[in-house]
């Protein structure tokens, strides 16, 4: 089941010569497309390099072409798989006992980003992160896992009643393991260097 197929390349032609770019996360040739041009909203929110995240996960033919892979609402690359965010919500919330789950992503690049799940259980739960762990093993590859669950008395909201994503970065931000890793293939090869 990959969203980004061969066949599922959208051709989208060739950049404009006065747009400056680049692919974030860039994985042979395909990633995020980042642009910068003198043409761009004032409004819009630039990283500390002038780009504009586009969220548009594109890849690049051998004609130079681009192609429209899709977009890049809660996908992220881990160890080189792209995982759907939302698929390991999905699966949190399908477990018994759970009332409300988000899935995150912390850190930026590919040694440091870690999929946090939260979890907020109906009143009669006793679920633990453990146990939660244990039940996402039988439906999600073990790539597509969280490296940590996360239960809270009560998942926090923004104004408008929406999951507030960046205070759940923040706390994960502030409860993260202080060991660097997150998981034992990743301690074991740090071990051998």
């Amino acid at each position: 089941d990959d969203d980004f197929a061969e066949g599922s390349k959208i051709p989208l032609g060739i950049p404009y010569p006065f747009i400056e770019w680049k692919l974030r996360d860039r994985s042979g040739d395909d990633g995020e497309l980042l642009v910068k041009t003198p043409e761009i909203s004032p409004d819009a929110k630039l990283d500390p390099e002038g780009y504009f995240h586009t969220r548009d996960w594109i890849s690049i033919f051998r004609s130079g072409e681009w192609g429209f892979l899709g977009r890049d609402d809660g996908i992220v690359k881990i160890r080189g798989f792209r995982v759907h965010s939302s698929r390991i919500t999905d699966a949190l919330l399908a477990l018994p006992g759970v009332a409300l789950a988000s899935t995150i992503v912390n850190g930026e690049d590919a040694l440091t980003r870690r999929l946090i799940g939260f979890v907020e259980l109906e009143p009669s739960s006793t679920l633990s992160s453990g146990a939660i762990q244990s039940e996402l093993e039988k439906l999600l590859a073990p790539w597509a896992r969280p490296h940590q669950i996360i239960v809270l008395p009560s998942i926090p909201k923004t104004a408008n009643g929406k999951i507030d994503s960046q205070r759940l970065r923040q706390y994960s931000e502030e409860t993260a393991p202080t060991s660097g890793s997150f998981d034992d293939e990743a301690d074991q090869l740090k071990a051998l260097w």
